[in-house]
């Protein structure tokens, strides 16, 4: 966010020294439409994205090393659209307490729906719990931005591989003294 504060201004400071440097009416053009645009950044990213809900779907379990593809649904129940939001998803192994956290970005229309997809992997075995870190409403050139409230999350099982072990033919062929086959107690 700073870095697209620091450049917006360093064009509006460049149309600036070209307004007093030229004769030209493009700059003046520039610091005008800079100048409009720094109210509208300010009440979109002010007022839009209030009434979003967060939801995640997804598989409840799986096999390590295997890619679970989960989805994020966001829904705007205001009649205002969200031109830009920034969400940051983690994904934490409860159980080694490695975290990775996957950044996207979306955009609603009023009383619309958005669907992420994103994949998540552990090679452990343990719980996984996906969640909604972070979210962040924003104008279109993220100068003005907001912080909103996010609650979502799901928990993921990552269990072991499942193979079948084939049996040995030399243990299958051979008497076992010990095996079901022979009693002590019983004759035959």
């Amino acid at each position: 966010m700073k870095r697209e504060k620091i450049l917006f201004f360093s064009v509006l400071a460049a149309a600036v020294a070209l307004y007093f440097c030229t004769d030209a009416d493009f700059p003046a053009f520039l610091i005008l439409f800079l100048l409009l645009y720094l109210p509208a950044a300010f009440l979109t990213g002010r007022y839009t994205g209030k009434k979003l809900k967060y939801r995640f779907y997804g598989p409840s379990q799986g096999a390590k090393r295997e890619n679970a593809g989960f989805t994020l649904q966001i829904k705007n129940s205001s009649l205002l659209p969200v031109i830009r939001c920034r969400l940051w998803i983690s994904a934490e192994n409860v159980l080694t307490g490695e975290k990775t956290v996957q950044e996207q970005s979306a955009a609603l229309a009023p009383r619309g729906v958005c669907r992420l997809s994103f994949g998540v992997t552990d090679r452990y075995c343990g719980q996984i719990r996906v969640k909604l870190e972070r979210v962040l409403v924003q104008d279109p050139l993220g100068i003005c931005s907001r912080e909103e409230k996010a609650d979502a999350g799901v928990e993921y099982y990552v269990m072991p591989a499942v193979g079948e072990i084939p049996p040995d033919p030399e243990s299958v062929s051979h008497y076992d003294m010990e095996s079901y086959r022979y009693s002590a107690e019983r004759k035959g």
